[in-house]
């Protein structure tokens, strides 16, 4: 990250401002935009445009971002914004002995549905200020192959994040699209067992399932690994043709995912809103950028929701009717873990 992008991104935050900072995987330059518009309520540029959506969000209510000054720019404008907009953040650690009891009361449960299975999220959080853009700057060095990003809109709040999961890549001018199942999770040494194969299976026959819906025309490849720091994933990529789709159509038939939701949909849901005690706000939305004719959609996971005195990172793991409610536990604190180890904090 140059020195004009760090001062702007400092520059955003202390003040207020609503902006967007993000890499994309496999790229070395860090895109940055201020959008001083929305101080005034207003979205200004509907063309080239951030977003990040809560969990559950239809496409369209997604907190939008528009790409108004770039670093430079910001600069020389220097745009202020409310003296309060660093809002308190309200959130509290996931208590263990109360997720090992629902998570082990869901199991019980889920023997009597057959196929199925819920991803249940927990909370941890920090004291102290997040320094966010050392924090960001890390992501981008350690994270290469993921989309990393940074920003402030102030309905959404802060948020710093490096995400494998691809929600949408689209291009209308090319005509093609590509998407990506993602699910189970294990360390770099260790062997797939089978709970983590079905999870994956049971993420790519419901994303197949919606493309057929819409009538899409895809192919699929083969299950693979994915790597994120010290940890793994199944990946089953998609690829197809847009023809007469748009993106929103996509996203919304495939948002949440059952990596981040569970399967059947609405009851899934229903084991959310039951067992998590605090909103998960935009932890597992859509997050990424329109630009042109390219939209770019990931899942928004491996993410931090910062304020001015303390930040929270949020995990999930997909249970099912065999987990072991502590090994869940444990997954979820070596995602945290390993975020954590990616942004330099121990």
């Amino acid at each position: 990250m140059d020195p004009v992008t760090r001062w702007a991104l400092n520059w955003c935050i202390s003040n207020h401002v609503p902006f967007c900072a993000f890499r994309e995987p496999g790229k070395d330059n860090v895109d940055f935009y201020s959008a001083p518009s929305l101080l005034k309520n207003t979205e200004g540029v509907q063309t080239n445009r951030f977003f990040i959506g809560e969990f559950n969000q239809p496409f369209a209510e997604s907190y939008f971002i528009p790409m108004e000054y770039d670093a430079q720019q910001t600069l020389e404008v220097r745009p202020y914004g409310p003296k309060n907009g660093g809002k308190r953040l309200a959130a509290v650690n996931t208590d263990h002995e109360y997720y090992i009891e629902s998570v082990g009361q869901l199991i019980d449960d889920l023997h009597a549905r057959g196929i199925a299975k819920t991803v249940i999220s927990r909370m941890t959080v920090r004291d102290g200020r997040l320094p966010a853009a050392d924090a960001f700057e890390y992501l981008t060095k350690r994270a290469n192959n993921l989309f990393c990003s940074c920003c402030f809109h102030p309905k959404a709040g802060y948020w710093l994040g490096a995400t494998p999961e691809i929600m949408l890549e689209a291009d209308k001018a090319s005509n093609k699209f590509h998407t990506v199942a993602l699910a189970g999770t294990k360390a770099t040494d260790e062997a797939w067992d089978e709970k983590n194969i079905q999870e994956q299976t049971i993420v790519s026959d419901y994303i197949a399932h919606a493309l057929n819906g819409l009538g899409a025309d895809f192919s699929k490849s083969e299950m693979h690994n994915m790597d994120f720091g010290s940890l793994q994933h199944l990946a089953t990529d998609f690829n197809g043709c847009l023809n007469d789709l748009d993106a929103a159509e996509i996203i919304n038939a495939l948002n949440p995912t059952p990596a981040l939701c569970g399967y059947p949909k609405e009851q899934a849901l229903a084991d959310i809103a039951k067992i998590e005690k605090q909103p998960r706000g935009c932890y597992g939305g859509v997050i990424g950028f329109q630009r042109g004719s390219v939209t770019k959609a990931y899942v928004n996971i491996r993410s931090i929701h910062f304020g001015p005195t303390k930040y929270a990172l949020r995990a999930g793991g997909g249970i099912l009717a065999d987990s072991n409610p502590e090994a869940e536990w444990q997954e979820t604190d070596r995602k945290i873990t390993n975020l954590l180890k990616l942004i330099n904090i121990e």
